[in-house]
């Protein structure tokens, strides 16, 4: 199942995501309520035949202070960590590794 075979691809990116998330995080933390906010196990839904997979920090759990860190404020210059991490290695890596994983596979 090749729908399956993707979700699990973007969820492995997800987690690699999550996991410079939360090392940016613990870099700048101050109250820990960022950390917090943090979406742990990020899970992929289908919508409309697109897969979505929400990652970073819950808004409404605290998470504002982790728009600050990549925009900036006046007094402090922006982190722009957001676009580092969607270019990551890692992070766009994961979903070559596993749909080559699965691909071989098949055969």
């Amino acid at each position: 199942d090749m729908q399956a075979a993707v979700i699990e691809a973007v969820e492995l990116s997800g987690k690699n995501a999550t996991n410079r998330f939360r090392a940016v995080a613990q870099e700048h933390e101050y109250s820990g309520l960022t950390l917090n906010s943090l979406v742990d196990d990020p899970k992929a839904t289908v919508k409309k035949n697109k897969i979505i997979l929400d990652t970073g920090f819950d808004i409404n759990k605290g998470g504002v202070a982790a728009i600050w860190l990549d925009r900036g404020t006046p007094k402090q210059k922006p982190l722009n960590y957001v676009s580092k991490i969607k270019k990551d290695q890692a992070v766009k890596g994961a979903i070559g590794y596993v749909l080559g994983k699965k691909w071989r596979e098949m055969l």
